[in-house]
């Protein structure tokens, strides 16, 4: 008798356990894509992505192309503290050869800070264009 309460037991404990991984899910995924020219720039620019979903994941990936000068993009946070950076940047310059270099950075956030995330773009003399490609992921489970 006492064997079969635990066999009954756990079976249903076992049994609410797989339920409430499968209860259904709703994913919503809001995007950005951009292109930012660069034609022999050396201003910084500034573009700013709002975070406003409190359960959620980031995911920000930047390319750079760089044929000529040099662009160094840095990624913080809503509190100005930074969360990632790089540089590229031209090495090979004469009438014979032309160089290209490629960058990137990849990011991904379960649940990040809300607010405003800025991206940089710190370009010295750049001949080339800045890709950002973003996505807020949001995922709510029939049981939120």
């Amino acid at each position: 008798m006492k064997k079969s309460f635990v066999t009954i037991f756990t079976t249903l404990s076992l049994f609410l356990f797989l339920t409430n991984f499968a209860s259904a899910q709703e994913t919503t995924i809001f995007g950005i894509h951009r292109n930012i020219e660069l034609k022999n720039e050396s201003q910084t620019k500034e573009v700013k992505i709002e975070m406003n979903e409190k359960e959620c994941r980031f995911n920000l990936r930047i390319n750079s192309v760089v044929r000529g000068g040099e662009v160094t993009i840095e990624i913080y946070n809503p509190n100005g503290k930074k969360q990632g950076n790089f540089s590229v940047g031209c090495e090979i310059q004469s009438d014979h050869a032309q160089e290209t270099v490629n960058g990137q950075i990849s990011k991904f956030i379960d649940n990040p800070e809300l607010g405003d995330w800025k991206i940089l773009i710190i370009p010295k003399n750049a001949e080339g264009k800045v890709t950002i490609e973003f996505t807020q992921d949001v995922i709510k489970t029939s049981s939120n």
